[in-house]
């Protein structure tokens, strides 16, 4: 097996694309866009909070190849709430 190759993004395309998914996700147009809500709710991803993920892994988060899951070091969800939600974030940006 080889590397792993991600496509390359300009910033416009990445500022397009998160655009058209918070019109799909999140009408209500709100600062903070409620992260949780969408993954859980709308996609059906669920969010499990992991203990020692960042210890075992150097992770605070990772989603789980059939994208049904998205992990998180359960310190991270209990105790950084800011930390957390970039986390569930990222994951989101990164599923294919």
């Amino acid at each position: 097996m080889g590397p792993i190759r991600y496509p390359r993004y300009s910033y416009a395309q990445i500022q397009s694309e998160a655009a058209t998914f918070l019109a799909r996700h999140h009408l209500a147009g709100t600062i903070p866009v409620p992260v949780e809500e969408v993954i859980e709710l709308q996609l059906g991803i669920d969010i499990v909070p992991f203990p020692g993920l960042h210890r075992a892994f150097d992770t605070d988060g990772f989603t789980t190849s059939d994208l049904s899951a998205i992990y998180v070091e359960e310190y991270v969800y209990q105790n950084v709430p800011t930390r957390y939600r970039f986390t569930l974030a990222h994951e989101l940006g990164g599923r294919s």
